[in-house]
């Protein structure tokens, strides 16, 4: 697990892709534990225009969302932090 290092109140980790745009990964507690927030199933496995629709109701960039819920790929930093924060308000709601 490459961020299983990261402690505190961190859920997520947006880092540059490799194939241009960003990933967004969600965390565990520990490398036991299920993920803190993961992606909403709702999202999982969508084409990338369903997707930006689930997750701002607009084109938002978003385009892949993992089958399990820990990863998203997106065109942009800032609406990766966007979707970040939906899913956050999806598990609390």
């Amino acid at each position: 697990m490459p961020f299983g290092s990261i402690i505190g109140k961190a859920k997520f980790v947006i880092y540059p892709s490799l194939r241009g745009g960003y990933s967004t990964q969600a965390l565990r507690a520990n490398s036991d534990a299920e993920l803190i927030c993961p992606f909403p199933e709702a999202w999982r496995g969508a084409d990338a225009q369903t997707l930006s629709q689930y997750v701002l109701g607009q084109d938002t960039g978003i385009t892949f969302c993992h089958n399990s819920g820990f990863m998203i790929s997106d065109t942009s930093k800032e609406n990766a932090i966007k979707a970040c924060y939906r899913a956050i308000g999806l598990k609390l709601s």
